[in-house]
């Protein structure tokens, strides 16, 4: 009888073993589809997350070339108003310059003109200064003229007295 218990008790045991090695497995196989599902379910939001970081950096991007896009822009604006400016200025200047010119030309012109009406008078006057000095040596020669003849006069008028 006690053979028989310990039989059964054996018996029990190894039931109980397997059931314990039957549930470990079940535990072990339930933990193991768990530890698959989070790695997965993991795996996935890894790559949600780095998707949503490339969509992020890629919009980045996007946002800094449209400003520098929107820089460029407004410089090539300013650079147009600029050469616009520039133009408008180097016009008016080549216009200020050829009115310059011009009265460059007329102020030449008259002072060509000035400068033979000069050269005439100056002629004129060295014409005059030639014949007034050819006057006065003609005036002087017969003040000469005259005293020698009034000195020989009384000379003669002393030699006869």
């Amino acid at each position: 009888a006690e053979v028989v218990k310990l039989r059964e008790s054996l018996a029990k045991a190894e039931q109980e073993g397997k059931a314990s090695t039957e549930a470990s497995a079940k535990f072990k196989n339930g933990a193991t589809r768990q530890i698959t599902t989070l790695t997965e379910e993991c795996a996935a939001r890894k790559a949600t997350l780095e998707e949503t970081e490339a969509v992020a950096a890629a919009a980045k991007v996007s946002a800094i070339q449209s400003e520098r896009v929107s820089e460029l822009a407004a410089l090539k604006k300013e650079k147009a108003v600029a050469e616009g400016r520039l133009k408008s200025e180097l016009k008016a200047l080549n216009s200020e310059l050829a009115a310059q010119a011009d009265e460059l030309a007329s102020t030449s012109r008259e002072s060509e003109q000035a400068s033979e009406q000069f050269n005439k008078q100056l002629a004129r006057v060295e014409d005059a200064t030639r014949r007034d000095e050819a006057q006065r040596r003609r005036k002087h020669q017969v003040a000469v003229g005259n005293a020698k003849a009034v000195v020989d006069s009384e000379k003669l008028a002393a030699s006869q007295a």
